[in-house]
């Protein structure tokens, strides 16, 4: 890892963008974020050629758009930014590509035919509990789900002392 101290600050001001980078050695990609304007809450995607890179890229329809660096509850997101000397948890997602997650900690989620189903979330920060979801989707793929309280692991997060968080 390479991480230029002089254009950060002090040592201790550059631990979230060491963390950061530390995440791209193990693989991990950029924390982002899909952020739509007033009471939308997610759209269908379009193929959206890149001429720079000779690739096309699934980008989401108006009103909704993709942060690269948009979880800002995320190290490999914005809180490498704005968590200052502290930094945050990997997601539960992140945990378990890099397989980190102890037993326990996440539970996969099958949908059973719309039925309802209730779990209690310890938060992502914690050392114990079930911390995350792991959502299957029937025709591939999955999402995950957590709570991010601003404890534990992620005291460092800028609404952990009960500040608000603006951009």
């Amino acid at each position: 890892i390479w991480v230029d101290l002089q254009a950060i600050g002090s040592v201790s001001e550059s631990l979230g963008t060491t963390a950061h980078e530390f995440g791209h050695n193990l693989g991990l990609g950029h924390g982002q974020g899909r952020v739509c304007t007033g009471t939308t809450t997610d759209v269908a995607t379009q193929s959206v050629w890149f001429s720079a890179y000779s690739y096309y890229r699934q980008q989401p329809k108006s009103p909704c758009s993709d942060s690269e660096y948009g979880d800002v509850s995320n190290i490999m997101g914005a809180a490498s930014a704005i968590s200052g000397a502290k930094p945050t948890a990997l997601s539960i997602a992140q945990k378990d590509a890099l397989g980190v997650l102890p037993s326990g900690a996440m539970t996969v989620v099958r949908p059973s035919n719309g039925a309802s189903q209730t779990f209690s979330l310890a938060p992502a920060g914690s050392n114990s509990g079930m911390r995350g979801l792991k959502v299957a989707d029937p025709q591939g793929g999955a999402f995950y789900v957590e709570y991010r309280s601003g404890t534990g692991e992620d005291s460092g997060l800028p609404w952990a002392n009960g500040s608000l968080l603006n951009f």
